[in-house]
């Protein structure tokens, strides 16, 4: 990606139309935004020793409830409202649990979520995901890395979950972390679902640039949740024109290139039947 010295005179923006299947469209819901999540304000940590609030056995009767997405700052309609963090505590812990009725040897787990500004999820009381933290143990007054403010959800898919999910009753649990105290919002909101890795299509999992201002937009890359195939220039129209190229980076990560647009709003769409397929036998379309 270029970078340019003076950013004040681009007002490029990046309206990625993309059929973007939400992960967990194609799976089994176990949680969905709007469920009801027990949470403990980061003022303290919340049990002793540290990770017991990750058990499935830790007792959160004396936790607040509340439903997701939970958030400050963001205009929320839905959801939970906090009133009483920015100032006060940086970050935020919760639990819930969710029934798994079969597990099998190629179980997968996804986690569509949208979080300003960064998490790290623990199912069972082993960590599955972290985004936009610093590794190690997450301290209650820690904070995330960045600031991101993102404006859409992102997709996660965890193929072999078999390593943290089981049959019948799991328990998920958060750490939410704002950039700073001071923050002016924050929102954690989450849909997680289980599917048969062996039978799911393949699907976008990742896009860069995110939708949003950039700096420059000469290339995109879009990473698929599995190796595929039949990737051509003319899948991406970038405002009707067709890219000058595409790059295989690897076998599920796609980078496409073309001439700076016109400042201003720029529209990304899929072609109307890409033949974008994995590389079963016989193979599945990315948009079955």
């Amino acid at each position: 990606m270029h970078l340019i010295k003076n950013r004040t005179y681009l007002t490029l923006i990046a309206i990625l139309i993309l059929s973007v299947q939400s992960s967990c469209q194609a799976a089994d819901k176990l949680l969905t935004s709007g469920a009801t999540w027990k949470w403990f304000k980061g003022k303290s940590e919340p049990s002793t020793p540290v990770a017991l609030w990750r058990q499935g056995t830790f007792d959160d009767s004396t936790w607040n409830t509340a439903t997701t997405p939970l958030s400050y700052g963001k205009g929320a309609t839905q959801g939970t409202t906090i009133t009483d963090m920015q100032g006060n505590y940086s970050s935020l812990c919760m639990r819930a649990h969710f029934n798994l009725p079969a597990l099998h040897e190629d179980t997968g787990f996804t986690v569509d979520f949208l979080s300003d500004d960064g998490f790290v999820m623990w199912v069972n009381g082993i960590e599955v995901l972290r985004y936009n933290v610093a590794a190690g143990e997450p301290v209650f007054n820690g904070t995330a890395d960045l600031s991101p403010d993102p404006t859409q959800s992102r997709s996660r898919i965890i193929s072999e979950a078999r390593a943290f999910l089981k049959q019948g009753d799991n328990v998920v649990a958060i750490q939410a972390l704002n950039a700073s105290v001071a923050s002016s919002d924050f929102i954690i909101d989450l849909n997680l679902g289980a599917f048969d890795a062996n039978s799911a299509p393949p699907r976008v999992i990742a896009i860069d640039p995110a939708p949003g201002p950039v700096d420059f937009f000469d290339e995109l890359t879009i990473e698929f949740s599995e190796a595929v195939r039949g990737v051509e220039p003319s899948d991406i129209p970038i405002n009707s024109h067709i890219p000058d190229g595409v790059d295989q980076l690897t076998e599920s990560k796609y980078r496409f290139y073309f001439p700076q647009p016109a400042h201003g709003k720029v529209i990304v769409s899929w072609s109307r039947s890409p033949g974008i397929v994995n590389l079963t036998s016989p193979p599945d379309p990315v948009f079955a």
